[in-house]
């Protein structure tokens, strides 16, 4: 494996020993110029035990068609038995997850990565081929649907309708509804904040802070359960609950200033409905 990091302890190990036997069987492939990974795995900071592979080839330009089009299960043999998710990613018996993206050779110097790391290269000149990603969240998983009034409408009166009806699970003593109504609810605020940096729903899920601020993830920490409190525990869930809402308000109202109609949000129904809601279940917030 030729890379600097000879000496360097992997926390994400099975990848690294997948990645040597793979990298063998590999390089006997004449057409492939550059082998590299990108993602976690590449990077010391953020690997884990759980990371996938995000592996990526650059081909010989006129070798490119009849490879990667034609003959791709090459690439994917040496790994023995594995699940073809769809034509670009496989999962191994281990639970490694593997995506793998091929490139034209002449097409690297045009490629923008976050972070790398090159495994093999036919080529001296290509050791360092790749530009420095720089680009926001939202310009790299940009959202698929533009932010539009109707969508801040709709967001904030379904809001509005659950704030009329949060109470019930809690006053039918009913711990599984109430919980499941917190999660969506959890749901709703993670929708509303992708929105507000413009990233497609749930991209970079597993690594928030490439997307999100520092502060969105405190709020949506703060929508929990406190450390100690049960999920059977109503009172908890209710005080949860409250807490969600408080986030999700925040946030529908940002919206509406995000799109410059700040003055279509309706303010004092939505306070006012949270303010009931606070009153009924004040009984339950209150009951311990």
């Amino acid at each position: 494996m030729e890379n600097n990091n000879q000496s360097r302890i992997y926390k994400a190990q099975r990848q690294r020993e997948l990645l040597q036997h793979w990298l063998r069987e590999l390089q006997t492939i004449t057409a492939i110029d550059l082998i590299w990974i990108e993602g976690s795995v590449a990077n010391p900071l953020r690997e884990n035990a759980g990371s996938d592979i995000d592996i990526r080839f650059a081909l010989q330009d006129s070798e490119f068609d009849r490879l990667w089009d034609s003959q791709r299960e090459l690439f994917f043999a040496p790994l023995g038995e594995t699940y073809s998710l769809t034509p670009f990613r496989r999962a191994t018996r281990s639970g490694i997850l593997i995506e793998a993206e091929a490139y034209k050779t002449s097409q690297l110097a045009a490629l923008r990565v976050y972070d790398w790391e090159i495994l093999f290269s036919r080529q001296p000149d290509l050791l360092s081929p790749f530009i420095a990603e720089t680009s926001t969240g939202g310009q790299k998983w940009p959202n698929k649907v533009p932010l539009n009034l109707e969508m801040v409408h709709k967001s904030c009166h379904e809001m509005m309708r659950a704030l009329c009806i949060a109470s019930t699970p809690f006053f039918n003593q009913n711990p599984a509804s109430a919980i499941l109504e917190l999660e969506i609810a959890r749901a709703n605020v993670m929708q509303l904040m992708y929105w507000l940096c413009g990233v497609s729903a749930f991209a970079r899920s597993k690594h928030l802070e490439q997307v999100l601020a520092a502060d969105d993830i405190e709020d949506y920490l703060y929508t929990q359960l406190r450390p100690g409190e049960s999920p059977f525990d109503l009172a908890a869930v209710a005080r949860a609950t409250l807490r969600c809402y408080e986030v999700q308000i925040r946030l529908i109202q940002a919206l509406y200033q995000h799109i410059g109609q700040p003055q279509l949000y309706p303010q004092q129904w939505v306070q006012s409905l949270y303010d009931s809601l606070t009153t009924m279940l004040s009984s339950i917030t209150l009951a311990d």
